[in-house]
């Protein structure tokens, strides 16, 4: 099975919309059916059944999803990535903000909507790599798998 895994958000990072998520903001979310899709509208897994997994920490949050080869979304959003097109991920959620300094910020994520990858996401305050991809030889695999180790203990 292909998977796609990084970050959702980055906390302190400007999302698309110049957002800022502050840390611990989805300490308390409902995640419970956080669902992942490709641009707007094409589901490709969900939190509740099984097919993603979220995972919080200092530096943000972390997120592990099934990517479907037998679905178009599944193999489009692997191919993305493999190009360069698909960089990370936009986050859609009920939100609480304040404004500081002109810039808005996060203070609480109530319900955790979905991610959607889409080539807006620049990568700058998300990730997306794939795990696990069944069109890479072994040693590609485990190379790919010590880069994306090495990244996230940066990052974290």
């Amino acid at each position: 099975m292909v998977k796609a895994a990084g970050y959702g958000i980055i906390y302190g990072a400007p999302d698309a919309e110049g957002k800022i998520f502050d840390s611990g903001c989805f300490d308390d979310a409902d995640m419970r059916d956080t669902r992942f899709l490709v641009e707007k509208v094409d589901p490709i897994s969900n939190v509740a059944f099984g097919t993603a997994k979220l995972m919080l920490d200092e530096k943000g949050i972390k997120y592990i999803t099934d990517l479907p080869q037998t679905l178009t979304g599944g193999r489009d959003v692997a191919e993305s990535i493999r190009n360069g097109n698909f960089m990370g991920v936009d986050v859609h959620a009920n939100i609480q903000t304040r404004i500081v300094d002109g810039v808005k910020h996060v203070t609480k994520v109530e319900r955790l909507l979905g991610f959607r990858f889409n080539s807006n996401s620049n990568g700058t305050y998300s990730s997306a790599y794939l795990i696990d991809d069944d069109n890479l030889t072994v040693e590609e695999l485990h190379e790919r798998k010590r880069k994306l180790k090495l990244e996230l203990e940066l990052l974290g």
